[in-house]
Formats: C-alpha cells, structure tokens, sequence
C-alpha cells in the first residue's frame, strides 16, 4: 500500500512540475522525428544471467508530449555461457508520454512486442530450442538535445514474457534493462502554431 501510494504521489509530482514548466519553450514539438542508436544491458528476474543488446529507436512527435515509437533489441549471444539465452532478439512499437523542458525531454512508454528467443540446453548453439513470444516493455528516460539535429539519452526499462520451450515449464524473460546511445533528430514543422502556413489547393 505505502509503494502504490508513494508511486502515485511521484506520478502527480511529475505532472504538476511539466505543468508548471510548461508556459516556457522547449525544443521537443509536433511533428519531430528521430532516430539513435546504442547499447542495453539486462538482468533477467529469475535467473541469474545478463544480456547485452544492440538498440535501435524511432520516434515520431504526433504532438508535443504524444509519440509513437519502436524499438529494436539486437541480442548478442554468449555461447560459451552454458544455460544461457542465445536468441532474444525483441522488436517493440507503442507510446510514450513526455514531460518536455527546454532541451530535456523526460518521458514513459509502454510497448506491446513479440521477442525472437532461443533457449540453448548446454554449452553449445547447435541445441538451440527456438520460438516467437509476445513481450511488453514498459520504460522511462531522459533524453538531452545537444544541438539542433543531435541528442544523447539514457533509460531503464523493464520487459515482460514468457517462453515456452519443449519442456514442462515455461523459461520466465522478465528483465530489467538499462540502456543509453547517440541519436539523430529533425522537425519537419518549422513554424509555431500561429505561424503555420495553410495548404491551399
């Protein structure tokens, strides 16, 4: 009771500073797109093994603190790690919510996604058992723009799923990721809302 309560209190905290914030300009607007790339690292819940992942986003701004985004997950294999994951592979599209404040961006996401994943039965890749399973992450972050087409960012997340191999139980993916990259950004709208240009036809 006392975390939801304190998670709850965080929350509006959050909202009532972006608020306060708001009557200033920030560099995040409608109609932004980016792109980065990076390196993530992950713990899974229940077992005591880490991963390593290539990241790649996108993102588009439908308004400012409204984006859809997508994001890929690269495994990187140990093979020479026994009882070790040697496909997880994730690819994520959802949203996110931003609290923007000059060139900070803080934001949440929440991403329904499926995971490419292999669960190997010794020290070897040629006893990889394979499968395709629903995922979901749910993150935060905070991402920094350098310039006017550069930013850098680091997040945390936490990923959601089961796998089901050929056995009696199923292989729990939970995981809690940590990752951070160099991203590239362009805003295709160059004129503040009063200032728009209408079409005509």
């Amino acid at each position: 009771m006392e975390k939801t309560t304190l998670v709850i209190f965080l929350l509006l905290g959050i909202s009532f500073c972006s608020y306060a914030q708001s009557k200033k300009k920030s560099f995040v607007q409608q109609d932004m797109f980016s792109v980065s790339a990076g390196l993530a690292g992950g713990a899974l819940v229940a077992h005591p093994l880490q991963d390593v992942f290539l990241k790649g986003s996108a993102e588009y701004f439908m308004e400012r603190r409204i984006s859809v985004r997508a994001d890929l997950y690269a495994f990187l294999p140990d093979y020479n790690f026994e009882g070790q994951l040697q496909k997880n592979t994730s690819l994520f599209l959802g949203a996110s919510y931003h609290f923007p404040y000059l060139r900070w961006d803080t934001y949440m996401s929440l991403e329904p996604g499926i995971a490419f994943s292999g669960l190997s039965s010794g020290n070897t890749a040629e006893k990889v058992k394979t499968g395709i399973v629903p995922v979901w992450e749910m993150s935060g972050g905070v991402t920094y723009y350098i310039r006017n087409n550069l930013h850098i960012y680091i997040a945390t997340g936490y990923v959601h799923g089961y796998f089901y191999p050929e056995t009696a139980s199923s292989f729990l993916l939970d995981e809690v990721r940590i990752m951070g990259g160099l991203g590239f950004n362009v805003n295709f709208n160059r004129y503040a809302p009063y200032e728009r240009r209408r079409v005509r036809f």
